[in-house]
């Protein structure tokens, strides 16, 4: 029962610390707030990174804070961010557990089942968030 708490404390701190973000990050049309937004998604990254056990969240068990995180950080989604905001997670220190969780969930056969792997419709589905109207 405390791992499923704890579990649902990280997939909202992690759905208010990284996916709202996202969305502002592809919204928001001046380079402050987009920043803002970057800085927030890897702050939040770096909190993942500091209490992720490796390779999934809690250690060798895929749980619901990995499926709840792992499509907006995790794959093509990222590709997309890159292409409108040049948003990459650096490949430093602070960021090496969230690497190793990321490999990890992409060669999950149920993330690779589920995830889309189109970018350039990615890229169309983004566009309206990218020019603001989305």
């Amino acid at each position: 029962p405390s791992q499923r708490a704890n579990a649902r404390m990280w997939a909202d701190r992690l759905n208010n610390e990284i996916c709202t973000p996202f969305y502002s990050l592809f919204m928001k049309q001046d380079e402050e707030s987009q920043e803002k937004a970057a800085e927030k998604i890897l702050s939040g990254l770096r909190a993942f990174s500091k209490h992720c056990k490796g390779p999934f969240f809690y250690g060798e068990e895929f749980s619901m804070v990995d499926i709840a995180i792992a499509p907006w950080i995790v794959g093509i989604r990222m590709d997309v961010m890159k292409h409108y905001r040049n948003f990459e997670v650096p490949h430093t220190g602070d960021y090496d557990k969230y690497w190793e969780w990321a490999a990890a969930v992409s060669n999950r056969h149920s993330f690779i089942a589920t995830a889309s792997n189109d970018l350039p419709a990615m890229i169309a589905v983004y566009l309206p968030y990218a020019e603001g109207t989305g």
